[in-house]
């Protein structure tokens, strides 16, 4: 899952540790200082988190 830290939308520290205590072993990456409206926005911030999370599903 990857979260906006700055969205108004959702409290993103919170949703994780939520994601992570519901679903354990899921993968959460939250972009520093993106809001849910930046990701778009900046294509490279949303592919380099989503490689992460990628790279640690594959190993």
């Amino acid at each position: 899952m990857i979260l906006a830290e700055a969205s108004r939308v959702h409290d993103a520290p919170r949703v994780a540790d939520n994601v992570r205590t519901t679903w354990p072993g899921t993968r959460v990456e939250v972009v520093t200082e993106a809001t849910h409206h930046s990701l778009p926005m900046y294509p490279p911030v949303f592919v380099d988190a989503l490689m992460n999370t990628l790279e640690v599903i594959a190993h």
